[in-house]
């Protein structure tokens, strides 16, 4: 994608915050903020973002912004949940911001790299053995100014305790923390199958496929005779 014409180009949906945040996978692919990347992706978790860092576009990942995976509800919080006791659902899809606004998403996506999962678990990894006569401030500079494409894994939870789990789309390999209905008492299977999302086990569930990959794989395996380590790679 093209930079932005200025370095403080604003989000080109609430036109206050700086914008930036763009996806490969929206129409137009408009610069955003944390905050609404995270709010019009709630729904469209299987998107690939991309961060400005002041030099060039590099992918990072809607987890980072805010966005989970949440069972129960078609991808709606439970309105059971402590959180959102007694917040109607909103099931005007179609406005952006709407569906999930008035639920309590967790706190707002960092603005500053000082605040950003990158710069702490930077932090907590610290610099390579041989890398430490350099002492970790340089190598740290050198992340703050994105002179690296470096992609962090996620932990095994999020900040709120939910756990990650990997999903795997056509798209690619995404990382997303999910939250559980607490109304419903249905198996975790039985609720990752409603949203499409097959298990690639039954306890412990750390990794789905969904339902357009395995389509998309089988095409390929019966048309390419594409192997799924072969199929696993292009992803």
């Amino acid at each position: 994608m093209a930079a932005p014409t200025t370095t403080d180009a604003k989000c080109q949906s609430c036109k206050s915050s700086p914008g930036k945040w763009c996806c490969q996978d929206c129409v137009g692919s408009q610069l955003l903020c944390g905050l609404c990347c995270r709010n019009r992706h709630a729904l469209l978790i299987y998107h690939r973002v991309e961060r400005w860092n002041g030099r060039y576009y590099h992918s990072r990942a809607l987890w980072e912004t805010g966005v989970k995976l949440y069972l129960g509800h078609n991808g709606l919080p439970c309105p059971e949940s402590t959180s959102n006791a007694g917040l109607p659902l909103n099931d005007d899809v179609g406005g952006g911001m709407q569906p999930l606004e008035g639920y309590n998403l967790g706190p707002n996506p960092p603005t500053t790299f000082e605040d950003s999962f990158y710069a702490t678990a930077f932090e907590e990894v610290g610099p390579d053995a041989e890398d430490e006569g350099n002492e970790e401030e340089d190598s740290l500079e050198d992340l703050k100014n994105s002179q690296t494409n470096l992609v962090l894994q996620p932990s095994s939870r999020d900040q709120s305790g939910n756990p990650f789990i990997a999903i795997i789309d056509v798209s690619g390999v995404h990382h997303l923390p999910v939250v559980h209905c607490t109304c419903r008492r249905a198996e975790d299977d039985i609720l990752f199958l409603e949203m499409g999302l097959f298990p690639a086990s039954f306890n412990r569930i750390r990794t789905v496929f969904t339902f357009n990959v395995l389509t998309d794989f089988r095409l390929s395996n019966l048309e390419c005779k594409t192997s799924a380590y072969q199929y696993y790679q292009k992803l």
